[in-house]
């Protein structure tokens, strides 16, 4: 266990959502999360995630799903000074990137590889995280309805400790292979895993030995009894790995 050098505030909420419920999302995407200085209180989310009237169709449903997910990217990173976020995304039919750029857009690797045959849509999503340096967003589905929890870091606020550890892309490029490349991402396969996605690395080209990871952090506290415990965790950062 390493102590921190830097203080930071964590906020963590979960709150539960009912699908079929039409909810309008605030005009004002950007104060869709809101950190307050108290660290005791409760992160804000406003809005249902799956924006839908009763019978509206799946173009629609989905269309609300990417327009929640940038608002709240948008709203995540606004008072940190490292505007960076990702959004990573577990679906039915396999694992879709996006990256937020600098006009407030949410790019998709299922859109710059439409031969996947992937998208983000409500009927395949199973949890998605928005991550970066300021905090992390993750949605996901409940056994009766979507949920979602945000942590926030804030410098200055308090906190026993973090421990920060890397976990391994799958795929890399083997010697004398040229990665399929498109608007940022990078298309990785794992060999007989059969393990095909895009991760937004930019120039970068993973090799074995330097392979694209993400950064994890543990939040550190202690119980009733005084012992440390892990009691949040969520992702930091996308590591590009070799270039």
């Amino acid at each position: 266990m390493r102590k921190i050098t830097k203080r930071v505030k964590s906020l963590s909420t979960r709150i539960d959502f009912e699908p079929k419920e039409a909810v309008e999302i605030d005009s004002n995407p950007r104060e869709a999360i809101e950190a307050d200085s108290n660290p005791q209180e409760a992160a804000k989310i406003d809005g249902n995630p799956q924006e839908a009237a009763t019978g509206a169709s799946n173009t629609k449903k989905d269309t609300g799903l990417r327009t929640w997910l940038t608002a709240q990217a948008v709203a995540l990173v606004k008072n940190h000074k490292d505007k960076r976020c990702w959004l990573l995304a577990h679906c039915e039919d396999g694992v879709i990137w996006g990256e937020l750029c600098s006009l407030g857009k949410l790019h998709l690797s299922c859109e710059a590889f439409p031969t996947l045959k992937l998208s983000l849509r409500w009927d395949t999503l199973q949890q998605a995280r928005l991550f970066g340096e300021a905090g992390e967003l993750l949605l996901w589905c409940g056994p009766q309805s979507w949920q979602a929890r945000v942590l926030n870091e804030v410098p200055g606020g308090e906190a026993d400790g973090y421990i920060d550890e890397e976990h391994l892309l799958w795929g890399y490029a083997r010697d004398g292979e040229t990665l399929a490349r498109k608007d940022g991402f990078v298309q990785l396969s794992e060999g007989s895993q059969g393990i095909i996605h895009a991760p937004p690395l930019g120039d970068a080209t993973p090799h074995e030995m330097q392979r694209a990871s993400l950064k994890v952090r543990h939040y550190l506290g202690e119980d009733g009894a005084g012992v440390a415990r892990i009691t949040h965790s969520r992702l930091v950062r996308l590591c590009s790995g070799a270039k």
